[in-house]
């Protein structure tokens, strides 16, 4: 599942809303500001307009400096005199957009297109094996291994799940047992919580089988991989995803068996298997949906029972990945900026997370038609994942297989 957040920091997206330009005044340069941000030792509070502060405070800004850093190197200066700027550091280059108000405060940034210069593919490999907690790692080329790091080893990858629901999906379209227009009414026992809006969408409402897996997809919503799961059925969807995944629960139920008030629940959950374990899910069906607040409070104390959880390798996730990855609504999101859209001809993501629990599969297809696939998962049971050093780390190796694909062109 997601993590809940108010605004997830997925990819190096930090906050760029669609805002007219702000009039030319004697504030501040773009490009001053932006040196001013990177290179500074401590980030201010009134370099940025309350808008902007709400969504990103400046000790979150400060966390994605310090994963810039410690992938690029020190910052030295800006280059350019209009977005995109670069950014220069000891150790590579990354484009920044930013939209000032008439103050000179800033309103709007974002980081993409992170271009370690003195990096390669096995440079990037040791810095996987020097990741805190549990990693593996997968890239195909053409079907073809390029690079496997612990690529058998199951671990928990949160949302990525959700491939497994839509590839049972597209198999009963296959069939003939549903239809990508289907209509169905979304119903008050498949809300669930936040990553998502349909929690929000009134009892009733009308929803296409397309629209369901887009929003699953594109914006992890718990609520449209729920409906699923309960529409497709659950043996379906197991026989796309591993056996250590029976019963494949529902983001819901993972949520009522995760909230520390429903433990002794939760103890005999994990105690069970098989037959007894799937009988478990009607008691667990029958708790009332938790509250955003008290999930909340509970995940933010760090990994939350982690045994509650989808558990698949990477060579599974680019199994699932291959099989859907032609849909169009697997490229509504292409990754919050983790693979540059000006270096391939199309990109399908999905990626997972919460407390403990990261992963981001791509499907890339490169200008000259290579293909590639993925995958890193990174685990950790007792501590928080560094989720801004791994999606630069993640960035830099995606970058580095645009480099590799135009090198061999």
């Amino acid at each position: 599942m997601q993590r809940i957040v108010l605004f997830p920091l997925f990819g190096l997206l930090i906050w760029f809303p669609a805002l007219p330009a702000a009039p030319a005044t004697t504030a501040p340069r773009p490009k001053v500001v932006l040196s001013r941000v990177f290179s500074s030792s401590k980030i201010e509070s009134e370099w940025f307009t309350q808008s902007f502060l709400k969504v990103v405070p400046p000790a979150r800004l400060f966390a994605v400096r310090k994963g810039l850093e410690a992938t690029l190197g020190a910052f030295r200066k800006v280059r350019g005199s209009a977005n995109p700027y670069t950014l220069i550091f000891t150790r590579g280059t990354a484009r920044a957009n930013i939209a000032l108000d008439i103050h000179g405060r800033i309103r709007g940034l974002r980081v993409f297109q992170i271009a370690p210069t003195a990096s390669s593919l096995t440079d990037i490999i040791h810095r996987v094996r020097r990741l805190a907690g549990t990693s593996s790692l997968l890239v195909l080329e053409n079907g073809r291994s390029l690079v496997a790091y612990h690529a058998d080893t199951p671990l928990a990858v949160g949302s990525a799940s959700k491939l497994a629901v839509l590839a049972a999906l597209q198999e009963q379209i296959k069939q003939g047992r549903h239809h990508w227009a289907e209509i169905v009414h979304l119903k008050r026992r498949w809300k669930a919580l936040p990553s998502g809006i349909l929690q929000n969408w009134p009892d009733g409402s009308a929803l296409t089988l397309h629209t369901l897996a887009t929003l699953m997809i594109s914006i992890s919503d718990n609520t449209a991989a729920t409906a699923l799961i309960r529409i497709l059925g659950r043996r379906a969807v197991e026989a796309e995803a591993p056996a250590q995944d029976r019963p494949f629960l529902t983001p819901l139920e993972a949520f009522k068996l995760k909230l520390p008030d429903n433990k002794p629940l939760l103890i005999r959950y994990l105690a069970a298997a098989g037959k007894a374990r799937r009988d478990l899910l009607e008691a667990v069906d029958a708790l009332p949906r938790p509250t955003l607040g008290k999930m909340q409070q509970a995940f933010d104390q760090g990994p939350l029972a982690l045994r509650v959880e989808w558990f698949f390798n990477v060579h599974q996730l680019c199994n699932l990945m291959r099989k859907v990855q032609h849909l169009p609504l697997m490229s509504v999101n292409p990754g919050g900026g983790l693979a540059d859209p000006a270096a391939w001809k199309r990109i399908a993501f999905k990626g997972g997370s919460e407390p403990g629990v990261l992963n981001l599969t791509t499907w890339l297809v490169a200008k000259t038609g290579n293909r590639y696939c993925v995958s890193l998962t990174v685990n950790r049971s007792h501590h928080t994942v560094d989720d801004t050093r791994i999606e630069l780390l993640y960035s830099s190796l995606l970058n580095q297989l645009a480099i590799r694909t135009e090198t061999r062109h």
